[in-house]
């Protein structure tokens, strides 16, 4: 059953352990997961700061950092972490770009969503789209449409490409 699964996440375990890692070192097989955890943190903080400003991104960041969930999903050896850390990326650069904040957002937006695709598959493509939808209904009329920005279309090639 595991051949199904996408395979970045095994590629990323497997290229730990090729690294020279002995196999009976558990913690080389987790270590993309606790980078996934700690990019998750580091990238809401980031994004944040540019939707709700420096104190209140680092409020964000410092709960999602000691949320149990989040400590839970770093320290497995799982693709949770990385799903979470794609998705979330992908929503808010996408969220950016039809702010307004500058079209080159959307090359970053679908570099994440390829990723997320490669690690855990069709939830990485649905669940950002749901997002730019609901803040666009949200922000009505203020919001760029990324039809007529060309890198919304290169960034699109982009993640069919991944």
């Amino acid at each position: 059953p595991r051949f199904r699964k996408p395979p970045l996440m095994y590629w990323l375990v497997g290229g730990h352990y090729t690294l020279g890692a002995p196999v009976d070192a558990p913690a080389w097989g987790r270590l993309p997961s606790a980078l996934a955890g700690v990019a998750f943190v580091s990238v809401l903080y980031a994004l944040g700061r540019r939707f709700i400003g420096r104190r209140r991104a680092f409020a964000a960041a410092l709960a999602a950092a000691m949320s149990v969930i989040v400590l839970r999903q770093a320290k497995l050896a799982s693709t949770d972490m990385w799903l979470a850390l794609c998705t979330m990326t992908t929503a808010l650069t996408g969220a950016l770009s039809l702010r307004g904040a500058s079209p080159r957002w959307w090359l970053p937006c679908f570099l994440s969503m390829g990723l997320g695709f490669l690690i855990k598959g069709p939830a990485a493509i649905v669940l950002p789209p749901a997002a730019w939808i609901a803040y666009a209904w949200w922000r009505r009329g203020r919001v760029a449409s990324p039809l007529r920005q060309p890198a919304f279309w290169w960034g699109i090639a982009l993640c069919v490409a991944i």
